[in-house]
This record gives C-alpha cells, sequence and structure tokens, in this order.
C-alpha cells in the first residue's frame, strides 16, 4: 500500500526500477448524504514501457466486477 488515507482510499502501486513501468491500482469509497457510500476501483499505467506491458494485461473490468459485488455483499450482510 502506498497512500494509505483511511477511510477514504488507498493506492497500491509497484513497478521496475528507472521508471520503466508502475502499475497503481487505486480504491476509494465516497460517502453519500443518505448514509450509503460508492466504491471504485481504478488501474493506471505509466512509464515508458506502458504501450507495451499494457497490451499484454487482459480486460480487468471483470475480475473488478466480482470484486466490488463480493465486497457490497460483505458490506450489506447484516
Amino acid at each position: 500500500m502506498t497512500e494509505p488515507a483511511p477511510p477514504r482510499w488507498m493506492v497500491w502501486a509497484d513497478g521496475m526500477p528507472l521508471g520503466l513501468f508502475r502499475g497503481a491500482r487505486t480504491y476509494e469509497v465516497t460517502p453519500g448524504t443518505d448514509g450509503a457510500c460508492t466504491f471504485s476501483m481504478t488501474e493506471v499505467y505509466s512509464g515508458t514501457l506502458a504501450g507495451m506491458i499494457g497490451k499484454s494485461i487482459p480486460d480487468l473490468g471483470p475480475s473488478f466486477r466480482q470484486f466490488a459485488d463480493g465486497l457490497k455483499g460483505a458490506a450489506e450482510r447484516p
């Protein structure tokens, strides 16, 4: 975890030396006015090799949705 800011967001990041490639995944919770909240998760790639390496990374959308659905289920359990 590289930027914890509980309870609002956290960023997990790692990469290659010399800034050749870096991936950062951000989890964010935004409180709503009615006691509910919104959860979002993003992944950002940067660095000189990001274009080339990014092409080999599969679509993470389905796994992000599965993670978010599981989190929602756990949060809504009594």
